[in-house]
This record gives C-alpha cells, sequence and structure tokens, in this order.
C-alpha cells in the first residue's frame, strides 16, 4: 500500500489519475503528483493550496477546478 514521508503526504504505486479516482470526491488532483483531501486544506490561493502546513502549488491544468471547489467550501 502507501508509505507515509510526512504526516500528511503518502506514496503510492500506480497511476495518479486512477488513485484519485478511486479516493472519491473529497480528494482532488491539484498537480500531476499530487492529490490533496480538501477537508485537510487551510488556505487556497490562485496559486497554491495548504494541506497540514505544506504549501503545494496547482498545476495550471489543475488550478480553475480546484480554487473553485476549495474556496466554495466555506
Amino acid at each position: 500500500m502507501g508509505q507515509t514521508i510526512a504526516k500528511c503526504c503518502h506514496i503510492v504505486d500506480g497511476a495518479v489519475y486512477r488513485t484519485c479516482r478511486q479516493l472519491g470526491e473529497r480528494f482532488m488532483r491539484v498537480h500531476r503528483a499530487y492529490i490533496v483531501n480538501a477537508d485537510r486544506t487551510r488556505g487556497v490561493t490562485a496559486a497554491c493550496v495548504e494541506v497540514d502546513g505544506v504549501r503545494i502549488e496547482f498545476l495550471r491544468k489543475y488550478r480553475k477546478l480546484a480554487v473553485t471547489r476549495l474556496a466554495g467550501r466555506g
């Protein structure tokens, strides 16, 4: 399964898109290599999302959807 490298990060085998689909709606892809749990985000800007104190830059391809979805959480 996955290996924890920090309290908020895991290494998984396989394609990121497949893993994201398997995780469900709470999780979203923000970069070609990163999936975040929307419930654990602490901040979002047009450039990055903060998850448990770690800033992850958006890949342009995923930015619009991610910012819209995360900003709408209230």
